[in-house]
């Protein structure tokens, strides 16, 4: 079974509006034509390489995919550097003496510290930690 046909006039016609709108689904929707069947014209037609449409949604899903499959690629190759840097990077400690500070000062802020049982606040400051020989 065949579908309409159309005269060559009302093909120009659609396809210098499709060159002017840049949209066939809304050119398409106008004039109740199938955007197939506007595409084939495109393809067919002599000025083709004039008429530049944007782009559907399926070619913007496969560029998506594309760009997720590089920023992929490029995550794993910044991993790798970073391991491979991390070999050769001397890791840098601020000095510290190796005694504990029991100097004697005095509770000007008239603070009691004695009323709290032992190990009931602990703190500590565990910036300069060797873990696992990192």
């Amino acid at each position: 079974m065949r579908g309409r046909t159309y005269t060559k006039e009302l093909k120009e016609e659609i396809l210098r509006e499709v060159k002017e709108v840049g949209n066939v689904s809304l050119v398409a929707r106008k004039h109740r034509i199938s955007k197939s069947t506007i595409f084939t014209w495109i393809k067919e037609s002599e000025n083709r390489d004039e008429i530049k449409v944007k782009p559907g949604i399926k070619t913007l899903i496969e560029g998506e995919k594309e760009l997720k499959n590089e920023l992929t690629e490029v995550t794993k190759e910044n991993d790798q550097l970073k391991r491979i840097l991390g070999a050769y990077t001397v890791k840098q400690y601020k000095v510290h003496k190796t005694s504990c500070n029991n100097d004697e000062v005095e509770n000007i802020v008239n603070r009691e510290f004695d009323n709290r049982n032992d190990l009931e606040i602990v703190v500590s400051d565990l910036t300069y930690v060797n873990v696992a020989a990192r």
